[in-house]
């Protein structure tokens, strides 16, 4: 699927390591529902913690949203569930109808510093990580999978598992960036996916992306 194609070249040099939270986690902070501050710390140590990293244009996070009220219903009593909007090109409002197009129930936050998303090195959506009690990262994944719900269930019990599954991906060397020193110069920051992963859920956008790239081939049509 399409989504899929998206996702690989997005999340290409994701590198994760299990690690125990470090300490610096009491600089985390997330924004609720209501506009309160909550500092992320607060989850951690009293029972696993699932946080799943989501857009309200991100075509297999809706895809995914049934799934993860499920879960919620299943296992929410025996482990923190903590759904947290990356909050780019995202309202409020766009949060809203989602939670009421799916009766989601769990708490829902907003990384409005970002920094939630950068301690997990996160570098695409949909994303999921579960923390074990002792604190310690045991599972990444982008798939709602059997995975995802083997370890959601091993953790329901104890709270713990024995073997980690993480992502590995190497990142790949970066190509430099040349920009001539003679000639005007215009940069156009932009993705290949951009019309058509965008054309359902933000069809404004998409149409901008379109536009944009036929104005900058225009302009490299006419030279220096």
């Amino acid at each position: 699927m399409k989504y899929k194609f998206f996702l690989m070249i997005l999340l290409t040099g994701l590198m994760l390591v299990s690690q125990r939270i470090s300490a610096n986690t009491d600089t985390l902070i997330l924004e609720n529902e209501a506009g309160q501050i909550v500092k992320f710390e607060s989850f951690l140590g009293k029972k696993p913690v699932y946080l799943k990293f989501w857009a309200t244009w991100c075509k297999p996070c809706m895809e995914q949203m049934p799934h993860f009220q499920h879960a919620y219903e299943q296992y929410g009593d025996k482990i923190q569930f903590v759904a947290i909007n990356i909050d780019l090109n995202d309202d409020a409002h766009s949060v809203a109808k989602v939670k009421e197009r799916f009766s989601l129930s769990m708490p829902l936050f907003t990384d409005l510093t970002a920094q939630v998303a950068k301690h997990y090195e996160f570098m695409g959506t949909p994303f999921h990580v579960l923390i074990d009690s002792d604190e310690k990262v045991i599972f990444q994944g982008h798939e709602a999978d059997k995975a995802l719900d083997n370890t959601l269930r091993l953790l329901s019990h104890n709270g713990k598992v024995e073997k980690a599954r993480l992502l590995g991906e190497k990142q790949s060397e970066a190509t430099p960036l040349v920009i001539p020193n003679k000639g005007k110069k215009v940069v156009l920051f932009t993705a290949t996916w951009c019309d058509w992963y965008l054309a359902d859920t933000r069809p404004a956008m998409a149409k901008q992306c379109v536009l944009a790239q036929q104005h900058v081939n225009k302009l490299a049509e006419q030279g220096d």
